[in-house]
């Protein structure tokens, strides 16, 4: 039994290929080649002048045949699959379509290299111009180091600096602004933004474009930044003196 269930239902040998190869030893344990051929033997079967084959024989020949048959069908059965998949893969269409997109794909790469061309000529008309400038202007000012440019975190933290400080100065003088004024607080916060404003937009206009003088190469520019600086606090103090004089008449 346990043989039985061993034992394989084909003749090939065990193997990873379509066609595989016969197996001498199942055909003989199906065929009981080597017993019959005793049996035959000791009766002199067949003789030797036979020219013919004789039973066992031809079973033999008649297996190997049927095997053969088996294998012929199955590569008619495979090769006639595979040709219709090579109908359906349609190469030729599939190779039309590729040449076409290939096609379209180099007119349109083309196009926009003509595009690219013309912006990158006019960047580059930009950029000589920018060269010369800034050669220029280090020429003229004798300047030898590498321009300083201003970074976005620098300048966010600028203007929350002065936001801060106009949002100080105003509830500050806020305060003290509403202790006289009929509003109340909400008239004396007004009051104190139009003169927090008035204050600290006068030292930035003054720090942006009369302070920073005061590092140019020029003598009369340096002089130019001093005498604004010093007309800036003079102007200060005229601020606050006339914000103190507004509170005292007011209060």
């Amino acid at each position: 039994m346990r043989d039985s269930l061993r034992e394989s239902n084909h003749d090939f040998r065990a193997s990873t290929q379509l066609f595989n190869s016969l197996d001498p030893a199942k055909i003989d344990g199906d065929l009981d080649v080597i017993n019959r051929g005793k049996q035959r033997g000791e009766v002199n079967q067949p003789p030797k002048t036979a020219k013919n084959l004789d039973d066992v024989e031809h079973a033999i020949v008649e297996r190997v045949e049927d095997e053969k048959k088996a294998a012929h069908h199955t590569l008619e059965d495979n090769l006639q699959l595979l040709g219709g998949r090579l109908a359906g893969l349609d190469f030729e269409e599939q190779f039309g379509l590729i040449r076409q997109t290939n096609a379209a794909s180099v007119s349109d790469f083309k196009a926009s290299v003509a595009v690219g061309l013309d912006e990158l000529h006019g960047l580059r008309r930009a950029l000589n111009d920018a060269e010369k400038e800034h050669a220029w202007f280090k020429e003229k000012h004798g300047l030898v180091r590498a321009a300083r440019v201003q970074h976005g975190a620098a300048h966010i933290f600028r203007l929350s600096l002065l936001l801060f400080l106009f949002l100080v100065e105003t509830a500050m003088n806020g305060n003290f602004l509403a202790k006289g004024n009929e509003q109340g607080f909400f008239g004396g916060i007004l009051e104190a933004a139009a003169f927090s404003f008035i204050n600290i937009g006068a030292a930035l206009l003054l720090a942006v474009f009369c302070a920073r003088l005061v590092t140019h190469r020029s003598f009369f520019v340096k002089f130019v930044g001093i005498i604004s600086i010093l007309f800036y606090i003079g102007l200060a103090i005229s601020i606050n003196l006339a914000l103190a004089h507004y509170r005292e008449v007011s209060g």
